[in-house]
């Protein structure tokens, strides 16, 4: 998939652009779509090690950017989803979205 596209749809629910984790969400959408059996947490290890960080911090940057997007814009397309959002669970609806967008 485009880069374009993934950074359109982290714009459009509000990740803000100028943060560090705005890059690891685009990393890390790009490795789910490639094998969506792939963890949260494998995702963050592969990513710490491509920026020489730490799991956590990447961790820590993706968090903040989703709770960035939660509190100042609201995610608009994932209103009602029945449940708390984590990165886990935010990096699969992100990569449901693209997905229905190709369609």
């Amino acid at each position: 998939m485009e880069k374009r596209k993934i950074e359109d749809l982290l714009d459009e629910i509000g990740i803000p652009l100028n943060l560090k984790g705005y890059k690891f969400w685009t990393e890390a959408i790009q490795l789910k779509l490639e094998d969506e059996n792939i963890t949260i947490t494998k995702i963050e290890e592969i990513i710490a090690e491509k920026y020489s960080s730490t799991k956590c911090a990447v961790e820590r940057n993706l968090r903040h950017c989703r709770e960035c997007a939660e509190t100042e814009f609201g995610i608009s397309i994932f209103n009602n989803i029945g449940y708390e959002l984590n990165n886990g669970r935010l990096l699969d609806l992100l990569v449901r979205e693209l997905k229905r967008r190709e369609e």
